[in-house]
């Protein structure tokens, strides 16, 4: 009993940590950003958006993909990240594949993560490091490690196709779709590891506000966060559907 008390204080205390860092995080970047300065029209802004949302949502199947045959658990991890103080991805797939199943969608998060933060050294410094984890994935593959090649693929895949997910984005609104693929990939991948963070709100928008350009910032937050909010809803939720059925 008193363990679960204990645990419970934790989890308290770490929903409140997340919560006070999302809220100082988004002040920093809104205060940051000038007044918007983009004349679009919403053909153009719906097509970016769209663009941006299948992106992200081949990003989150690339992860998926290293759990194989319980990819649809990863999927349905995604509606939990909203939760602050939890580790999004334990529920569904603890429930579908036990540790095992856990660890790898960790790992392959994580290693997404950590090369998409990369982005901030330099285009030269995040394609080093995405060729070499693509060359060890190939390398665990011919040592029959499918695990480790599954995980490295599906990390770097994501980190790639989240930095084009903010540059669609960003050529839509004349502000450098490169700035912005740096920019986007780098938040991303802060907001992951910034676990107490519900979704890396404000994490995100913060690298955003240090990395992009001022005059365009709010406005590629705004439509990338509501790309990314959307695919969560829509792919998660109905992953987080069939896997209950399938329960």
């Amino acid at each position: 009993m008193e363990r679960v008390e204990d645990l419970a204080r934790r989890v308290s205390r770490s929903r409140l940590l997340g919560t006070v860092l999302a809220a100082v995080a988004l002040w920093f970047a809104v205060t940051t950003w000038e007044r918007p300065e983009v004349d679009l029209s919403a053909g153009t802004m719906t097509l970016a958006l769209v663009g941006s949302a299948l992106l992200y949502a081949g990003a989150l199947l690339s992860l998926s993909a290293s759990l194989g045959r319980l990819w649809v658990s990863g999927l349905a991890s995604q509606l939990l990240k909203y939760v602050p103080g939890t580790i999004w991805q334990a529920q569904p797939t603890m429930a579908a594949g036990g540790w095992d199943a856990m660890g790898r969608l960790v790992a392959a998060t994580v290693v997404g993560a950590l090369l998409a933060v990369s982005c901030a050294g330099g285009w030269v410094t995040a394609a080093g490091l995405v060729a070499t984890a693509i060359a060890l994935a190939a390398v665990a593959k011919i040592r029959g490690n499918r695990a480790a090649a599954l995980t490295l693929a599906a990390g770097a895949t994501a980190a790639v196709l989240l930095g084009a997910s903010g540059a669609v984005i960003g050529f839509a609104v004349g502000a450098g779709g490169f700035e912005w693929a740096r920019a986007v990939a780098a938040g991303w991948g802060a907001g992951v590891l910034a676990l107490p963070v519900p979704a890396g709100l404000g994490v995100r928008e913060a690298v955003f506000a240090v990395m992009g350009p001022v005059e365009t910032g709010a406005v590629v937050a705004a439509a990338h966060r509501t790309a990314t909010v959307a695919i969560d809803v829509v792919v998660g939720g109905t992953a987080l559907w069939i896997h209950h059925r399938a329960r």
